[in-house]
């Protein structure tokens, strides 16, 4: 098979499966919420769930945090997150280049992206993994294309959606126990972002030239 067939076929096997999980969203999340005994599978779900852009993983954290609690469900969490994001990249790389520079020509907050990482690329990533504007697909593609370092991407990555991770497993179980520190939770992630946006307003000032 040529070259330029395999990556057809290899794109259409990836838009089947994306459609699929769009269209089974509900029952995977479902079946992850009991899967207690079986935490690779609900990994492996996760790992789909975050390759997907357009479905909520925020929901998906809040799921596999009410099944196992905040400690192991921000790491399987986080481990399936980053896992998506280190895939996609290495896809973007080495696979689909020409189609993934048509993808980010839709988002247009990616230029303010571009001038910080410019300075410094590991801010850049991990600034965009903090603060929830950029979408986490269109980081993992930019990244792929612009040949960031994998270890500066992967550091970034693994760094900056750690807090997020879990915030969202934190939220999954308090959502069972206690409404009132589900909000203290929501409130303190709220405060953190603001706090975060703040830092990376005056590293974008202290890096400007």
């Amino acid at each position: 098979m040529k070259p330029f067939a395999k990556k057809i076929f290899f794109l259409f096997i990836l838009i089947i499966c994306a459609v699929l999980i769009v269209l089974n969203q509900e029952q995977l999340l479902a079946v992850m919420g009991q899967a207690e005994q079986m935490p690779l599978l609900v990994f492996g779900l996760a790992v789909l769930f975050a390759f997907v852009p357009m479905l909520p993983y925020g929901l998906v954290g809040g799921v596999i945090g009410a099944t196992y609690g905040m400690a192991l469900g921000a790491l399987i969490t986080w481990l399936a997150s980053t896992t998506a994001a280190v895939l996609m990249f290495l896809l973007v790389r080495y696979v689909f280049a020409e189609q993934a520079k048509s993808f980010l020509q839709r988002y247009e907050k990616i230029g303010r992206f571009t001038d910080l990482f410019e300075r410094n690329a590991f801010l850049a990533i991990l600034f965009a993994r903090l603060i929830p504007i950029i979408p986490a697909a269109a980081v993992n593609i930019y990244s792929g294309l612009v040949r960031v370092p994998m270890r500066v991407f992967l550091t970034a990555t693994a760094l900056g959606k750690l807090p997020t991770m879990i915030i969202f497993a934190t939220i999954g179980e308090q959502a069972l126990t206690s409404g009132r520190n589900l909000v203290m939770v929501m409130l303190l992630y709220v405060v953190f972002l603001a706090i975060v946006y703040l830092i990376y307003r005056y590293t974008r000032k202290k890096l400007s030239p």
